[in-house]
């Protein structure tokens, strides 16, 4: 430093400037000094090597001589967090001495930074004058090594086993996976999920927690649907601007428990709908009604079957194969007409520790065959009909029964012999003529007999026929027959007259015979029935013809006697009507000539 003075010398008559340079001589009286004694400086830890930081810089106010000369970085042991890595400094200082004794100093990155083994490194820079002895100033400086997203998440394991039973509690966590993640903040924050086929194939069944990588079944499992899960797990962390992953196994084996029944399945010869089977009667013992296939879709014991029908003397359950199928047989010959039908349970069980039970509960109809002949309520029907009656009236309605069911005892009724049906006891050869077809007719459905001609009962007193009741309308050889008699008594009413057995009468008679000399007898019939039948004899007066004065008939007998002496010489013959009159009806009569 110089100091320049002028000085005056006075008075005025002596006056006289003198010039006078100063120099003080400079002592090393100053330190380097920083402007703040710690710095802290915020690096990543992804920071290239050669990276530079810039560096306050100190001042010494000394002189050039004694000014800033060189710089010192080393460690500070006292606060490293590994005192093994003292000796390795992460960055080296340069610096700039400009002319004007100022320095620029800059801080270069000479070794990777790894947050995770340290996190914060600490370094003393001195600045170092050019006295002797030198002063020295210093700066600690702090390096907080900020975290980069340069560790992915690292499993445990590589591979999880977890062996369950296939009851396993449906909701409960089955598996708990960990990774790790060495960053720092959201760098190290760890995410779980499924990869997208595990998501897409198993996502029903499990979930997963995506913060505490627990594995929660969400759907019940299934040793006879699946054995064996194979689950992909990702672990993915928040890092910026790219997370990192990693991925493990789980692999989960499920373990058969007894949780299934036995499954009956019945594949009836005849089936009649659910569960309902149909058997035809008559049939002989040993007759195959129906395969039983069960199954158990449990391993080992807990599938093996055994089956047995519940104690029956109707049926039994015969064993085929160890695939689980079984027969259903008949024990017996079974009449539809005495049982209808039988309830038949078959129970199934595994041969589990503890087994598990089914039952199936059949419906057996016993199926009719045609072998029952239709019952006549009446194996005679007789039935009054007077003559002369209207035409297409009813009579009688006839009425048979079977008991076979449904087209088997579906009655027809016919006049006509059925040409092929079996006819069983009735079989003999005494059926209708074609007389009687054409007087009567029978309904097929409803058996309403009906008389189709008007009946003289003097030419038919009685009518007998029979009547056949068919379990089939076409009369097959399938159709079975019977047969009933129906008699008609035809009734009488007053329509005959009398009638002569001849129509003219002869006699003699010797004159001058006595009073009541019987002369002969006229003979008449009425052909109707009592009492219509009853009838008397009346001799015919005319104008000229008086006979009741020469002769008398006896109303009755019929019997002609003289009414007064005959004189042949005064008359040799005689003609004269009688007549014979119906007693009920006046108007029936028929005469006779005498």
């Amino acid at each position: 430093c110089e100091i320049r003075l002028d000085i005056a010398i006075e008075p005025v008559s002596y006056f006289r400037l003198i010039k006078i340079n100063v120099e003080i001589l400079d002592v090393n009286d100053n330190s380097p000094k920083f402007e703040s004694p710690l710095i802290n400086l915020d690096i990543s830890e992804s920071a290239p090597v050669n990276s530079v930081f810039k560096l306050p810089s100190p001042v010494d106010k000394d002189s050039k001589q004694f000014s800033i000369k060189r710089y010192g970085l080393e460690n500070s042991f006292a606060r490293s967090n590994d005192a093994s890595e003292n000796s390795k400094l992460n960055f080296a200082i340069n610096s700039t001495i400009k002319d004007d004794l100022s320095s620029e100093l800059h801080l270069t990155l000479i070794r990777e930074l790894d947050r995770e083994k340290e996190d914060k490194l600490f370094m003393t820079l001195t600045a170092v004058d050019g006295g002797s002895p030198p002063l020295t100033g210093t700066l600690e400086i702090v390096v907080n090594v900020k975290d980069a997203n340069d560790n992915a998440p690292t499993f445990e394991y590589k591979l999880y086993e977890v062996v369950v039973p296939e009851n396993f509690t449906v909701n409960s966590t089955i598996a708990k996976v960990k990774a790790d993640d060495a960053d720092f903040g959201e760098n190290g924050e760890v995410e779980y999920h499924f990869d997208t086929r595990t998501a897409e194939k198993f996502g029903k069944i499990f979930q997963m927690n995506h913060f505490n990588g627990e594995v929660v079944v969400v759907s019940s499992l299934d040793y006879e649907n699946q054995t064996m899960y194979k689950l992909m797990i990702t672990a993915r962390d928040n890092g910026s601007p790219e997370s990192k992953s990693s991925e493990t196994v789980v692999v989960i084996k499920v373990v058969d428990v007894n949780d299934n029944k036995p499954q009956i399945t019945i594949t009836p010869l005849q089936s009649l709908g659910s569960d309902k089977i149909g058997v035809y009667e008559n049939l002989n013992s040993d007759t195959f009604v129906a395969k039983v296939q069960v199954t158990d879709a449990d391993y080992g014991n807990n599938g093996r079957i055994n089956c047995q029908i519940e104690q029956t003397n109707f049926f039994k359950l015969r064993f085929v194969n160890t695939d689980g199928e079984y027969e259903i047989l008949t024990s017996v010959m079974f009449d539809r007409e005495q049982n209808d039908r039988y309830l038949l349970k078959i129970i199934c069980h595994d041969m589990g520790d503890v087994p598990l039970y089914t039952d199936k509960l059949i419906e057996i109809e016993i199926l009719d065959v045609n072998d029952n002949f239709p019952q006549f309520e009446k194996n005679l029907y007789e039935i009054d009909l007077r003559e002369n009656n209207d035409r297409s009236i009813d009579i009688v309605k006839v009425l048979a029964t079977d008991l076979d069911i449904g087209s088997n005892a579906k009655i027809f009724y016919t006049l006509n012999t059925p040409p092929a049906a079996d006819l069983g006891i009735f079989a003999f050869n005494d059926f209708n003529s074609n007389f009687h077809s054409k007087l009567f007719s029978v309904q097929p459905n409803s058996g309403i007999v009906r008389v189709l001609e008007s009946i003289d009962r003097e030419k038919y007193p009685t009518i007998d026929f029979s009547v056949f009741a068919c379990d089939n309308e076409n009369f097959s050889s399938n159709s079975r027959c019977s047969k009933s008699r129906i008699k008609i008594f035809i009734l009488d009413i007053n329509d005959c007259a009398p009638q002569f057995h001849m129509s003219t009468f002869s006699f003699s008679v010797n004159e001058n015979q006595p009073l009541g000399t019987e002369i002969g007898m006229v003979v008449a019939k009425d052909d109707d029935s009592p009492p219509y039948n009853e009838f008397s004899f009346h001799l015919i007066s005319t104008s000229d013809n008086k006979p009741h004065k020469l002769f008398d008939v006896n109303r009755k007998s019929g019997k002609i006697v003289t009414a007064t002496k005959l004189d042949r010489e005064y008359r040799s013959d005689y003609q004269f009507l009688i007549e014979a009159r119906d007693d009920n009806n006046a108007s029936l009569t028929s005469t006779a000539t005498i």
